[in-house]
């Protein structure tokens, strides 16, 4: 057993309950990263159940590992891995995942395209409007919605030609979206 196993079974038995918990998301989370290498091949020839247990298993891992993990899940042929992999990745706003996400989006449908346009709003980057703008005038109402909703979190004014349209769209979660959208604008934007 290793130091880092050894302290953290001794505070499995500490005597704050607080402590216990951590201890043990601690364990679990070390334990996981020990099985990395096993994780990656299961990635590449397990069922979609294992598969997804590896997604779900690389977000209690976190780190590096974790999100390399859930990059390779973005290459799966189930969407449903695919959709899982890119909302966990919303907490990971790094280069190299948007990078990746910009890399997919425009092949991605339903649930996956949906997840990876939160991915590019929680950016908050301006780097990701142009990726973004491609997709506030997408026939599927859902994909405008989620699309306008991640403009809204980048605050730039720059989409804005191609949002205003939408303000009389027949759909009032649409214009609900731009309305939050416009009211992320700062106003020393001249827009």
């Amino acid at each position: 057993m290793s130091q880092i196993e050894t302290l953290l079974n001794a505070l499995l038995k500490d005597e704050v309950e607080e402590v216990r918990d951590e201890a043990s998301r601690a364990l679990n989370r070390y334990e996981a990263r020990k099985k990395f290498s096993s994780f990656l091949g299961t990635l590449s020839s397990g069922s979609v159940e294992e598969r997804m247990r590896v997604v779900y298993a690389a977000e209690e891992i976190g780190g590096d590992e974790g999100m390399k993990l859930l990059l390779k899940a973005l290459d799966d042929p189930s969407e449903e891995v695919r959709g899982a992999a890119a909302r966990i990745l919303k907490e990971y706003p790094l280069p190299e995942v948007l990078k990746a996400i910009a890399g997919r989006i425009q092949r991605e449908k339903g649930i996956v395209l949906a997840n990876m346009l939160a991915v590019l709003g929680n950016s908050k980057r301006k780097e990701v409007v142009p990726i973004l703008v491609r997709f506030v005038d997408n026939p599927d109402v859902d994909v405008q919605v989620n699309a306008l909703e991640a403009l809204a979190k980048t605050g730039s004014p720059e989409a804005l030609p191609k949002v205003a349209p939408l303000a009389s769209s027949p759909n009032a979660t649409v214009r609900k979206m731009v309305a939050l959208y416009l009211g992320s604008i700062s106003s020393g934007d001249g827009a």
